[in-house]
């Protein structure tokens, strides 16, 4: 893993090039394609992606081309935003 302050890069273990299987967002200053970020409100997720691919109280994920894009919720904001990346 490549952890900086804001944001962390999960990377395979053995392959050569190494391949980012996932990436974490921690804070606000970073925000995905459609401009969202930690701290904004559930509904402004639910607005800017439509439909969840899967959902709970405190979460979200949603699936476009093979990546995933998830939401975890606290307090009816984003607390933490994960990408994943088909491996």
């Amino acid at each position: 893993a490549y952890t900086y302050k804001v944001f962390s890069v999960y990377v395979t273990d053995k392959s050569q090039p190494e391949k980012v299987l996932s990436i974490y967002l921690q804070d606000d200053s970073v925000s995905t394609g459609e401009k969202i970020s930690v701290g904004d409100a559930k509904d402004k997720v639910m607005s800017a992606y439509g439909t969840p691919a899967d959902e709970s109280e405190n979460g979200a994920t949603f699936e476009k081309n093979g990546t995933k894009l998830s939401f975890v919720f606290r307090d009816g904001a984003v607390s933490s935003i994960l990408y994943s990346f088909e491996g």
